[in-house]
């Protein structure tokens, strides 16, 4: 497997796609905490919201509940318009070149937890799920066979050999077409290397059907959070991760 720093985790998914037989990638409870931390704006502000809406929910079920009562939830998706209408999970989005954009760019993300009741509010320890799938777009379009595309930079231009591709012994699909790739000149008028390539996904979509690769699932949950929703004032606690010991649950 290529070492591609700042890039390690789109090369993990890549080798994965290559040898890992359509078997899962279970994010650790870290990658999943580091992948929140690289949301866009909007979705770092829709994660949070997500998150306190969850909260919120389970104070107000619990409100009238008998001292000691203990119930397990999870997110729910109300929103009609969405594809997940009815089922746990809401979308996100990593932040364009950042490492975990590379490796996952948008996925799906669900809360789940266990609340007890006490006589002064709820006890709730809960995490965040994340869900992905991890494929490259082939469609065909008179013949040709075509997707969407997806810039990568210089530094992991390894992916694009041209050598590789244009190897007369390689299947007619993978040699060099400028349909599938693009090179993306640098700015030099600035100090950032801003060159690369524009890869069509059916370049790498299309090994699936010979056989050469097989798209996975992406699943993950995050640290087990711990929080006090008190009834007498507003939430009280931290959502902070539980200290180390107690993460092992």
């Amino acid at each position: 497997m290529h070492r591609v720093p700042g890039k390690r985790q789109a090369a993990i998914n890549m080798d994965h796609y290559l040898t890992g037989a359509g078997q899962d990638r279970e994010f650790s409870p870290g990658n999943v905490d580091d992948l929140f931390d690289a949301l866009t704006e909007s979705s770092t502000t829709r994660h949070q919201s997500l998150e306190q809406g969850f909260l919120d929910k389970i104070r107000e079920d619990l409100s009238g509940a008998a001292v000691g009562t203990i119930r397990r939830y999870n997110s729910l998706n109300s929103d009609p318009s969405s594809p997940n209408w009815g089922e746990p999970w809401f979308g996100l989005s990593s932040e364009g070149g950042t490492n975990w954009f590379y490796a996952v760019g948008s996925f799906w993300v669900a809360f789940g937890g266990r609340a007890r009741r006490d006589a002064d509010g709820v006890e709730v320890y809960y995490r965040a799920y994340i869900y992905d799938r991890y494929n490259w777009d082939v469609e065909r379009d008179s013949g040709m066979t075509i997707g969407k595309t997806t810039f990568i930079p210089n530094e992991i231009e390894w992916l694009i050999d041209q050598d590789v591709l244009t190897d007369q012994n390689m299947p007619e699909f993978r040699r060099w077409q400028p349909d599938y790739v693009t090179a993306v000149p640098d700015n030099p008028s600035t100090d950032v290397d801003e060159g690369g390539y524009r890869v069509n996904d059916a370049l790498l979509g299309t090994m699936m059907e010979f056989g050469e690769a097989q798209p996975f699932d992406i699943v993950g949950s995050g640290r087990i959070r711990s929080v006090f929703l008190n009834y007498a004032s507003e939430k009280e606690g931290s959502n902070e991760p539980l200290p180390s010991e107690s993460k092992g649950r």
